[in-house]
């Protein structure tokens, strides 16, 4: 199979096997215990948003189609030295076994966009999911030695994803922006012949004054690292 010849879709290896997907969870410093499961179990759990629920819990809000979702915490890998970090935003506090988003951010103000940083968003569902029979997808999409029945994430990232940072404090560890990008279905892809689909769906977030923690592993988190795991052509 060809490598994938179009401008735009990004696969992170880290979503080619659901097992994969949790090895990759960061590990927050706290007094959190690691899952063997790929979470972790906090004590108390996500606890209550003040106001009803109206605020977000960390100050990050995530819109899939204009849906929205408060994350219960966000976890970022510190690569600060070359003005970037690697964030999670988990929907379910420290655990992959509900959807997440991760990926990376600038950790400068100003503007940018994939193309001037690289940074982008991978969304993942553990229950929106694309099993691959053949071997075909995974091989088109540039995953790491592909095998028939490996089973992927639903949601592929498209090339388009653009940042808004307005405020960053390093010592506090907040931060306040927005970001945009397009996601399309890993069955779409594949209708459209493993090229940018005609249906897409609108990824959003918006950083209020978000606080995080920084996670005790790199493993994995680097643009250079992931920039090997991605077809982009």
């Amino acid at each position: 199979m060809k490598a994938l010849r179009f401008l735009g879709i990004a696969l992170l290896a880290c979503t080619m096997m659901c097992v994969s997907c949790k090895k990759d969870n960061p590990k927050p410093n706290d007094n959190t215990t690691e899952n063997p499961s790929g979470g972790a179990n906090t004590p108390g759990g996500g606890g209550e948003t003040p106001g009803g629920g109206e605020v977000p819990i960390c100050g990050v809000t995530i819109k899939l189609d204009g849906t929205p979702w408060n994350a219960a915490n966000m976890v970022a890998v510190d690569h600060t030295t070359q003005n970037y970090i690697a964030p999670y935003f988990f929907k379910t506090e420290n655990s992959t076994e509900d959807i997440y988003v991760r990926g990376f951010m600038e950790s400068v103000v100003g503007e940018y966009t994939y193309q001037t940083t690289q940074d982008i968003m991978y969304y993942t569902d553990p229950s929106f999911t694309y099993t691959d029979e053949t071997g075909e997808y995974g091989q088109a999409m540039g995953a790491q030695n592909p095998q028939p029945g490996d089973v992927y994430s639903g949601w592929v990232s498209i090339t388009d994803f653009t940042e808004n940072i307005t405020a960053v404090d390093l010592n506090a560890l907040t931060m306040s922006a927005t970001f945009s990008q397009s996601l399309a279905t890993a069955s779409d892809i594949v209708a459209a012949g493993y090229q940018v689909p005609s249906t897409l769906h609108s990824l959003e977030g918006v950083l209020d004054n978000a606080n995080w923690t920084w996670a005790t592993s790199k493993a994995n988190t680097s643009k250079k690292a992931v920039k090997g795991m991605m077809s982009i052509k």
